[in-house]
């Protein structure tokens, strides 16, 4: 069995909320909500800064993957998932000039007995915690990330820049395929980058260290991404074998 607890908030001066989160077939798009189950479907999905209507993209996206648990969920399942999700928003952004842009990123992670699938497009992550550490499985697609593999230095005002996205023609997704590689102490940790670019590895080990329940790990990490700086709207769910 597993245990899913999960925290959208729009956190502190923003004027909306561009996040939307899925736990199996529940969305969630502001608050706390928790699942027991014996699989689980975890997904976060954030508007892309600075554009309109991400919070529509990131509705469309979730509301599409949540019916992912109608049929076996493999990796072809999610990567047809990820196209459909990805054609539907850019069919939504020639409703008229406003949507032209919507788009949103996709982290998610599918787990059962035997099977672990981890799969991102954009900044949106996926980590694992193996007490004591952690250790990021999705891949940052970034403009700094690329430039990191190439040996280019970054230049200043690079660091949000993100090369793929749900709503764009370069929606290719990273899966991960960890199938009997998950240890039963392993907790998984989906979250937006509202959270993840303010608080580092250190800080994460730390909170996820404490001995507090699940619902409250996800508060402290909302709440110290906010102390941290954070302006931005932030999800995390937290997944661990029950």
């Amino acid at each position: 069995m597993f245990k899913i607890s999960c925290v959208v908030d729009a956190g502190i001066g923003c004027y909306g909320n561009d996040d939307s989160a899925m736990v199996l077939r529940h969305i969630i798009t502001e608050g706390f909500y928790e699942e027991t189950a014996d699989i689980a479907l975890a997904v976060v999905c954030d508007g892309v800064g600075g554009e309109d209507f991400g919070y529509e993209a990131t509705e469309i996206a979730v509301n599409h993957f949540s019916k992912l648990l109608d049929q076996d969920v493999t990796v072809e399942s999610i990567r047809i998932g990820i196209a459909d999700a990805n054609s539907l928003i850019l069919q939504a952004q020639k409703k008229d000039f406003a949507h032209r842009k919507m788009a949103a990123t996709i982290a998610g992670i599918y787990l059962n007995k035997n099977d672990c699938i981890v799969f991102n497009v954009g900044d949106s992550k996926v980590i694992r915690y193996r007490p004591p550490y952690i250790a990021q499985l999705s891949t940052d697609h970034t403009l700094i990330e690329e430039l990191k593999n190439l040996g280019i230095a970054p230049k200043p005002g690079q660091e949000h820049v993100i090369t793929r996205c749900l709503g764009s023609h370069n929606a290719e997704p990273e899966i991960l395929d960890g199938k009997d590689k998950a240890l039963d102490c392993d907790v998984y940790i989906v979250c937006s980058d509202g959270i993840s670019d303010v608080i580092s590895d250190a800080e994460f080990e730390c909170i996820m260290a404490e001995d507090i329940s699940d619902k409250e790990l996800c508060w402290k990490l909302i709440e110290v991404a906010i102390s941290k700086g954070s302006n931005d709207n932030m999800s995390v769910i937290i997944i661990r074998r029950s």
